[in-house]
Order: structure tokens, then sequence, then C-alpha cells
């Protein structure tokens, strides 16, 4: 699966850490593709030169101890380790991991001195051969985290790393892009997770690896994107070891804790918030009841009746009630039926209030007329015009006294002489309806109190 440098490798890692919890590489000198045209896709098996020089910023001047090695860290994969020379200007790796591996590259010289992190990640796709692709895929001995890639890793947050399968204790090295850095620790004995506090730079790509003690790489490297601004200090909070089965407990408990804070200060809000309301509703309510408790009833008299209006009812000669017919005004009322007689299709008026007959009407035992015109009109006819508005008043025609004159007849008053006032009634008097002309007599109302009517005649 692997070649014996890289198993040789691990172990002397594993040994120089064993003695101390962590560890941090420095970076004493950095490395570089020779050519300028690599890009960050890489084909599979595809052979690239290598360069080691001084970094400026390291004051011992030193390109590293050779030989060098190539360490390929694949997200959510293994972690590929392989010796790349010993002469710094000629170097040489060749891509071993699978198409569509993401890898983050490390170059390391014999005393596990770093020349860097690559800038960024790198993905690989299919080259012109496979036959020297090494894919570690496997489930016996894995690492991976119990938080989300998507969660982002604050500063001084614990990322917790969970190992399944291998021979403690385990080398767990973390590696971030464009770090000058490579962080190595060692669990205790027995332990199979890992709690790291986050003191890397903020807003980079950051990915663990596993080598147990027999030098077997872990498979499903986990990896995160840390956030904020770069935080080394975070107080007394130290990165540790751990049972898994403890720390999975312990964490299990502080989520129900939470969430029992949370579900606490929730209820509070609602009833701090539901309280008050409904107390000012029962206030309201209670004024409401006592303000309407106050205010008088309204004493509303029995007899008083709410009065209808409806068209005038004409008593005919035999009896019988109709409409009295109105000619003159059909533009205004319009095309109508006579109620008491539907087969007459008749112009009727509600203001006519005094009866004549004018159309007679004959049905079965009754030949009596039962249409009537307003007193002082003479019948009209169908041919006749309907714009003659006024005409000669017949003095001789009865008139239907109204509830004023039935009071002045009661107060022993002349109702005749009451409408037409002191001026005595003459024959060839032009009667105007709504108009201020000659001697103008008090017409009947529009409409009939039916209402007291039938309350006096009870």
């Amino acid at each position: 699966m692997f070649s014996s440098s890289s198993s040789r490798l691990a172990l002397a890692l594993l040994a120089v850490l064993a003695p101390s919890c962590e560890a941090q590489t420095a970076k004493i000198f950095q490395w570089a593709f020779s050519s300028s045209s690599v890009s960050s896709t890489l084909g599979s098996c595809q052979s690239l030169d290598i360069k080691v020089t001084n970094w400026p910023k390291y004051t011992g001047n030193s390109s590293g101890v050779p030989p060098y090695y190539m360490r390929a860290f694949e997200k959510g994969g293994g972690m590929k380790t392989q010796m790349i020379g010993d002469d710094a200007n000629s170097l040489h790796w060749t891509v071993t991991s699978p198409p569509g591996s993401q890898l983050i590259l490390n170059v390391i010289d014999s005393n596990d001195s770093s020349g860097g992190v690559s800038p960024k990640p790198f993905t690989v796709e299919t080259g012109s051969t496979e036959n020297c692709v090494q894919d570690q895929a496997q489930d016996s001995f894995t690492i991976y985290s119990n938080s989300s890639s998507d969660a982002g890793l604050p500063p001084c947050a614990p990322w917790g790393l969970r190992i399944k399968g291998g021979v403690s204790p385990f080398n767990i090295s973390f590696a971030q892009v464009n770090s000058a850095y490579i962080t190595n620790v060692t669990t205790n004995q027995d332990d199979d997770a890992y709690t790291y506090i986050n003191r890397a730079d903020g807003g980079k790509l950051l990915i663990a690896s596993a080598v147990d003690s027999t030098g077997r790489v872990a498979y499903g490297n986990p990896y995160i994107t840390t956030t904020g601004e770069t935080d080394t200090d975070c107080g007394s909070l130290v990165s540790s070891s751990g049972n898994s089965t403890e720390l999975d407990a312990a964490a299990a408990a502080e989520r129900a804790a939470n969430k029992s804070s949370n579900t606490g200060v929730i209820v509070g809000a609602t009833v701090g918030t539901i309280v008050p309301v409904l107390i000012l509703l029962g206030l309201g309510f209670w004024w409401w009841r006592r303000r309407r408790a106050n205010q008088p009833a309204l004493d509303i008299d029995p007899d008083v009746h709410t009065l209808q209006p409806s068209p005038y009812m004409a008593e005919g000669p035999s009896g019988s009630s109709t409409v009295a017919h109105y000619p003159h005004l059909q533009s205004f009322v319009g095309k109508g039926v006579n109620p008491a007689h539907p087969e007459q299709s008749r112009d009727f008026d509600p203001y006519n209030m005094v009866a004549h007959p004018t159309t007679p009407h004959t049905s079965e035992g009754n030949r009596s007329s039962s249409v009537y015109q307003l007193s002082g009109y003479p019948p009209s006819s169908s041919a006749g015009s309907t714009n003659e508005r006024p005409t000669t008043w017949n003095s001789n025609a009865p008139l239907v006294p109204n509830r004023r004159a039935k009071s002045q007849e009661a107060a022993g008053l002349d109702p005749q002489r009451a409408r037409a006032g002191s001026a005595p009634r003459s024959p060839g008097e032009i009667v105007y309806q709504h108009q201020d002309g000659g001697v103008v007599r008090e017409l009947p109302p529009p409409y009939l109190d039916r209402s007291r009517q039938e309350t006096g005649d009870m």
C-alpha cells in the first residue's frame, strides 16, 4: 500500500514526538516546483521537479538535511509520504494519489524540519497512466471529526477528532494551507480521541492526519476552514487527548444542558410577554363591562311603530283595494302592472290618493270598475297626452281625508277650508302641483301610514 521508506519515516517521527504531547515544526527552508507552469491541477502518475532553497526569514541559513520527503495530505483520504531525493537542486516527486483527490503538500527533511505548506490545494485528474496510483481507502483504521467540515472553526474553539482502529498511541499531524508550520501531537496510551484548540491562522483550510504506533496511516483525513482573527493565546484552553466514549458522553450532556437552558429562556420570554398582554386584555374587558353597566337604558315606547313607506291603496266602490292610476307620471315611475289586477298592464302612481274609475275591468261575477283616478283629474286615455299637467278642478269630487283632516275634523274645523285657507273654492280654479301659481290646495300625502292605520283599527 505504501513504500518501506514511508513506514520508516512514520516510525521515526513517532519516536521523536512520543516523549512530548505537542510539538511544532518550524520552517527553516522553502520549496517550490522547478517549473512555473505547474497549475493547480495535477495528472495521475505525473512526475514533477522540485527545488529546495534557503528561507530568508530563517537566520540559520540552512536548506535542510537530506534526504527530503514529500507529504501529500488528501482531503478525506490518507496521507502519502514519498522520498524525493538527496540533492536539493534535483528533487523529483510523482503523483500517486487517485484521480479526484485534493492535496495539501508539505516537504520535510530527514530531521522533520519543514519547508512549509503549499499555498493552495491541488486537484488530481486522470493522467496518461494510473499504474502508480496507491489507493489507501479502507475502514479498519480511520480518523474523523465529530463536527461538520462546513461549520467553520472560530479562534480558540475546540475541534474534536476520533480514531477508530489502529494501535495506540497515535501521532496526529495538523497542516494548514500556506502555513510555515506543521503541528504534531501524540495521544496518551489507550486514548483514541483528540481535542484540538484552534490557534491556527484564520480563514484557511486546516487538515488532520493520523499514524499509529506501527507506522500505519489512517484513512479519512478530516478538514475544516478556520474563521475569524488569529488568536494564539486562548487563555487556559489546552489541546489534549482523551477517550472517545467519555468525551462523547460529556458532549451529549453539555448539549442537553444547553437545550434545557434555551428552553427555559424561551419559556420565560414567552410567559413574560403573554402574561402582561392577558392582564391588559382583562383590565380592558372589565372597564368595558363597567362602562356599559353605567350607561342608562333606552326607554322605548311600545306604542311607537316604525313607519314603512308603501304605495297608497285606495278602496274602490266594490270594497276591493287597488293602486290608483296616475298617467302623467309614467315617465318617472316607469311601466308597471296593477298589483290588484296583474292582467292590466297599466302605469300606476303611488301618489294618487282619491279614487275615480278610469278604465272598466270585468271579471267573473264582478263588473264594477277597479281602477281609479285622483279627484279633480279626468280619466286618462291611451291616446291622450301624458304631458298635460294642469286640469279643471272638480269641486264635486270627494276628498279622502288624511290624518291632518281627521284631526281638524275632530277639533271642529272644516278640513276643506283648512286645506284651502280662508279663500273660497270656486269653479274653474286651476291647481298646480309643486308649482307657485294660482291658488294652491294641499294635496294628499304620497304614502299612507299603514302601521298607524292598523294600530287604529285594532
